[in-house]
């Protein structure tokens, strides 16, 4: 019987591989979007129709960025946490 307490080797790399992909999905999209000079324009329209002043370039990546970081801080803090009880101290 397993004991209690204690990560399986198997179910670590599940965490930190679900946690991998979730963070690269989040990059792709990032990236996707910040060059994609379609979904900028797209962007300010949509701003303007609702009576905000246009977005700059800058302005726009920042935003993408901070989002970016808003998505990824829970699946990064979720496999660093995981990595520390597996590798540091063995327990989850």
């Amino acid at each position: 019987m397993e004991q209690l307490g204690r990560l399986s080797k198997k179910n670590f790399y599940r965490i930190i591989i679900l946690c991998g992909a979730l963070i690269l999905l989040a990059s792709v999209e990032v990236l996707a979007k910040a060059k994609d000079l379609d979904y900028f324009e797209f962007v300010n329209q949509s701003l303007s129709t609702q009576g905000s002043s246009p977005l700059s370039y800058e302005t726009f990546v920042t935003s993408l960025i901070a989002a970016y970081l808003g998505k990824i801080i829970i699946p990064a803090g979720l496999a660093f946490n995981t990595w520390i009880a597996f590798v540091k101290t063995g327990y989850n």
